[in-house]
């Protein structure tokens, strides 16, 4: 009884520990999903190191579109991260840039499979003086569905978000995302560009698992060694799926 105490002791603060580790706010890690770029409707060329967890199709409702999913969640869990604290989307400053062309255009950017009260600020940063005093409400109208057309211009059309050359465009979380058992599917990011071979590279802000502190670890050897005095020969643990 006296080592099951103590373990609970060690969860009672370990949970108490990282709950107020960083008063302001959890550690995070930028992870590189990639470069994407257009290539037909449906199609998209992608070089990266998640392609299992990337997929495109027409956009629905606008087959001439093309709709990107990621599956944050799942390159999350590969990682070892714990939660998703936001995402971004960067022209690569590699396209063709002018007046009626200034480089990749963000369609459609939202997180889907989360708590629909998920509090999401948008932000622009680049060239683009068009954006660059816009309100977040306002870069979230543009992004809010897929209704770019051909003609479409950031300057009076509120369809898109044109980044210019190494402009980004980030959404970034109230509270960390994590995958919720009250929610079916994992939290995946939809994506539209509105141009055809446009290139665009995708980031997402991961938040990192917050490490033991000393006075953790102490009492955990502590534990241990009240484990091994008891004289059990083999400790009985769950079951793990």
């Amino acid at each position: 009884m006296k080592s099951c105490f103590a373990f609970a002791a060690l969860a009672t603060l370990v949970s108490a520990t990282s709950a107020g580790a960083d008063p302001a706010g959890p550690d995070t890690v930028s992870v590189d999903l990639g470069l994407f770029m257009n290539a037909s409707a449906g199609e998209i060329y992608y070089d990266g190191p998640y392609p299992t967890y990337v997929h495109a199709s027409p956009a629905p409702g606008a087959p001439d579109l093309t709709e990107i999913k990621i599956d944050l969640w799942g390159i999350i869990s590969l990682l070892g991260y714990e939660a998703i604290a936001g995402v971004t989307v960067t022209d690569t400053g590699s396209n063709s840039y002018g007046q009626l062309s200034p480089g990749a255009d963000v369609d459609f950017m939202r997180l889907k499979n989360v708590e629909p009260d998920l509090d999401v600020i948008f932000a622009y940063e680049g060239p683009n003086p068009i954006h660059a005093g816009e309100s977040a409400k306002m870069l979230a109208q543009r992004v809010a569905s897929i209704d770019s057309f051909n003609g479409a211009q950031d300057a009076w059309d509120m369809t898109h978000v044109s980044l210019g050359a190494g402009g980004s465009l980030t959404a970034l979380f109230g509270e960390p995302v994590v995958d919720s058992p009250d929610i079916i599917g994992r939290p995946k990011l939809l994506l539209s560009e509105a141009g055809s071979f446009e290139s665009f590279r995708v980031s997402m802000e991961a938040v990192v698992p917050a490490p033991a502190t000393p006075a953790v670890l102490g009492l955990a050897a502590f534990a241990w060694r009240r484990r091994r005095r008891s004289g059990r020969r083999s400790v009985r643990r769950p079951m793990t799926p």
